[in-house]
């Protein structure tokens, strides 16, 4: 999904997936998670466990490294 500084989309968008979803996960650049600009977040969610920190591993070796914000219900 794309939004921009109050991440006002991005936030329904979570929610509405952290009600079917007991794992939940957006992964974006730290600027854009900040909302301090308008950007690009991947919203991953699972029945299943997520790979957290391989997630976060794997995105910060990224060559546009991002970050990943990691939430249980």
């Amino acid at each position: 999904m794309a939004d921009g500084a109050s991440l006002a989309h991005a936030r329904v968008q979570v929610a509405t997936a952290r009600a079917v979803f007991p794992q939940v996960a957006l992964i974006a650049d730290g600027a854009v998670l900040r909302g301090r600009r308008f950007g690009n977040l991947v919203m991953v969610a699972s029945p299943e466990p997520l790979p957290a920190g391989a997630l976060t591993r794997l995105t910060a070796a990224d060559p546009m490294p991002g970050r990943v914000l990691h939430a249980r219900t």
